[in-house]
């Protein structure tokens, strides 16, 4: 019942093949939800549209053995599948963001691994980039907020994404973050969020152990604002409901501003 995308060849693999997929238009979507929904949501509520992903969304089409080598063998290829599938979601957001119960734009689309960067910097900041700035300006026109999403280790292209026009970064995975060392760095134009592990703390942890890491992070981020308590990641099947509900109630416990003194001092 689990899918995953091919690592090596996808659909894609060269101009011919782009041409004969059938490629979706955003006018074709069904938004219908989106006026629907305020109806049952407290006037205080809004909602996160969620867009597809832009880079995954287009080396997984072609595999991203493929890709990587066609950044090289065939760059117009690349150019023109970056177009297709930015395009569809520029469109895609600008239509969303039409519906008053839309809140914040949360795009996701993971650019690293662990360690750093799966591509070099500059390919993201040719292909890539200039789209997440044009949703980026779509999201400011409608006074939402825009809020990026990538796994890993992505501090070497932090300031491109604030020069972008994203406002808050998830999740800091601590694996690969120091999310201290972000907010102190960039607390004034990025908000920051998540980073309550799941290595060990929430997955394997005390309910005890839970409440700890939750308070230290509501203590070290929070005062000045700025920081949005979560996990390092999606919250996944195997976390017990007990740790997640600790960190939940913890979070409406101590979360509130003015930040608590018994948390200041713990």
């Amino acid at each position: 019942s689990r899918g995953w995308v091919e690592l090596v060849r996808g659909l894609i693999s060269d101009v011919e093949d782009f041409r004969r997929f059938p490629w979706p238009r955003a006018s074709e979507l069904d938004y219908s939800p989106l006026e629907e929904i305020p109806r049952f949501l407290p006037r205080t509520v809004k909602v996160i549209v969620q867009p597809g992903r832009l880079f995954q969304g287009v080396w997984a089409f072609m595999g991203f053995e493929e890709f990587c080598y066609a950044l090289t063998d065939q760059p117009g290829l690349v150019e023109r599948m970056f177009e297709q599938f930015c395009g569809v979601q520029l469109d895609l957001v600008r239509n969303a963001l039409q519906h008053e119960c839309v809140g914040a734009v949360w795009l996701g689309d993971d650019l690293a691994h662990n360690s750093g960067l799966m591509l070099a910097p500059e390919h993201y900041r040719r292909l890539l980039f200039p789209w997440y700035r044009q949703i980026a300006q779509a999201c400011q026109a409608r006074g939402v907020p825009f809020i990026f999403h990538s796994d890993g280790k992505i501090d070497a292209i932090l300031e491109d994404l604030i020069a972008c026009g994203v406002q808050a970064v998830h999740p800091l995975e601590p694996q690969s973050m120091d999310i201290l060392s972000v907010k102190r760095r960039y607390g004034d134009r990025l908000a920051v969020i998540g980073n309550v592990d799941l290595s060990y703390t929430l997955t394997r942890g005390s309910r005890e152990e839970v409440e700890e890491a939750v308070r230290s992070k509501i203590r070290q981020l929070a005062p000045g604002g700025g920081y949005c308590l979560g996990s390092e990641n999606s919250i996944p099947d195997y976390v017990p409901f007990e740790n997640y509900d600790a960190m939940r109630r913890t979070a409406l416990c101590y979360g509130s501003y003015p930040i608590a003194a018994s948390v200041e001092s713990n």
